[in-house]
């Protein structure tokens, strides 16, 4: 199928309006007629890995629906899109949304997973970064919207600094900082452990600096039905009670560092 939709992509007939349409309608892989419908962004490994149903957020809901005797197909969309189709109602259930998200708050479940977003910069290079406002001084990637997301400190201080740059290729960030062709790069400690696996055949943390810079950012899932919300919050306690939770965390090797913002 990727391979069918990347020669339409690129065919000299393929209308502008095709192409849109490619682009931002949602990739569903299962069809039960009665199972839930649950709306998630694209990949963002380890939480969210398409191509073959797996990542923590992922396998977590299946496992507490699967507790609460329902069966889940997960379509696979923009966030924007993710989040307009909890708001029309046309998905049972949104992963990764907060109180920022557009959806009220009555139907935002407890919450099941945080990112903790770091700035990193290497050993090698012996940077003196203290504080957020450091960064004005040097060449910063972010990840796209972490402007907007990071918080007013973080935004003002990459405001002015002409050596800022956001892109969306999580890969090409730790490429431009294990390459030093950039000084620092704003990114969730875990997504950096797990790309710097499939980048270089290893974890990179011993090479580089943390800094805690960012408070966690918390996510609840979304819910169309509040009734469903609250035995999805249920089965949530068993699960965690249970300690799978931290088998799956465990499976994962998610790494933690504490916050110097709470």
């Amino acid at each position: 199928m990727t391979k069918r939709l990347f020669c339409l992509a690129y065919s000299k007939t393929l209308t502008l309006r095709f192409a849109t349409i490619l682009l931002t309608s949602p990739v569903i892989f299962s069809a039960a007629a009665d199972n839930l419908q649950v709306a998630s962004s694209w990949a963002k490994p380890p939480y969210i890995i398409p191509q073959n149903h797996s990542g923590f957020e992922i396998e977590l809901m299946t496992e507490v629906f699967k507790d609460l005797v329902h069966g889940v197909d997960f379509v696979y969309m923009p966030y924007e899109r993710s989040v307009e189709m909890l708001q029309r109602k046309q998905t049972d259930v949104t992963l990764t949304l907060n109180n920022l998200s557009g959806i009220d708050s009555k139907y935002l479940s407890d919450v099941y997973v945080f990112y903790q977003n770091v700035a990193l910069s290497l050993k090698s290079k012996n940077l003196s970064i203290q504080n957020l406002q450091h960064l004005s001084e040097y060449s910063v990637v972010g990840f796209q919207s972490a402007s907007d997301v990071l918080g007013v400190d973080f935004a003002e201080a990459v405001r002015n600094n002409k050596l800022y740059i956001e892109i969306a290729d999580q890969m090409r960030q730790l490429e431009l900082l294990l390459n030093e062709q950039v000084d620092v790069i704003i990114i969730d400690l875990n997504i950096f452990h797990y790309l710097s696996i499939e980048l270089t055949g290893s974890d990179q943390f011993d090479k580089v600096t943390v800094h805690p810079f960012f408070a966690r950012s918390l996510y609840s899932a979304g819910f169309k039905d509040i009734v469903l919300m609250k035995q999805f919050n249920q089965g949530l306690g068993k699960y965690v009670s249970s300690g799978r939770y931290q088998v799956l965390k465990a499976k994962y090797n998610f790494k933690d560092v504490e916050p110097l913002i709470k």
